[in-house]
């Protein structure tokens, strides 16, 4: 948590967004008034602009699923999560 804090404060003196995954960081962020989103967002903006592939991000969040990262999907899931939820188009240039 306290690399979470340390983000939150960068974030507010800098006015940009804090990367946060932790459930209790991301309350003291909303209590703070800190714009924060999570790794998972941050992937799937990328994906958005073009700078990932969905082939990319599924990889990369199979292997946080193996350091115990939570996500909201198995390993393999990511495209099938992105698809329910409107996250990501399945079409790719």
């Amino acid at each position: 948590m306290w690399v979470s804090v340390r983000s939150c404060a960068y974030a507010q003196v800098h006015g940009t967004t804090a990367i946060i995954d932790d459930g209790a960081a991301r309350k003291q962020a909303k209590r703070a008034g800190v714009d924060f989103q999570g790794t998972l967002g941050l992937l799937c903006d990328a994906i958005r602009a073009g700078l990932l592939t969905t082939a990319m991000v599924s990889g990369l969040a199979d292997r946080l699923l193996e350091t115990e990262h939570h996500l909201p999907f198995l390993p393999g899931g990511f495209q099938a999560w992105a698809d329910e939820n409107g996250i990501v188009s399945t079409v790719e240039d």
